[in-house]
């Protein structure tokens, strides 16, 4: 799982960084919206190792007030940095 998570973070912040996304959607700094998916993540890494909580992302998701509001600021920092400009 920690191998999965380091490769999903750095797809994520190669995808935000490239020529084509860029190109696309006209965002140079999207790549700051890497922080939310990183913080996703490891929170999610916490409740699975160290409070010994096997559930579903999915669950996680619905149950986590802090995962819940990561994807929210996550979901914010797109809108703001592809359509206020």
């Amino acid at each position: 799982m920690v191998t999965a998570s380091s490769v999903i973070i750095v797809a994520y912040i190669l995808y935000t960084v490239s020529p084509e996304t860029l190109a696309l959607h006209g965002a140079v700094n999207l790549y700051v919206t890497s922080i939310w998916v990183i913080l996703g993540l490891m929170r999610y890494m916490q409740i699975t190792f160290v409070l010994k909580k096997n559930m579903p992302p999915t669950l996680v998701l619905l149950k986590d007030r802090f995962m819940q509001v990561t994807v929210f600021a996550w979901v914010l920092n797109v809108c703001i940095l592809l359509y206020w400009r």
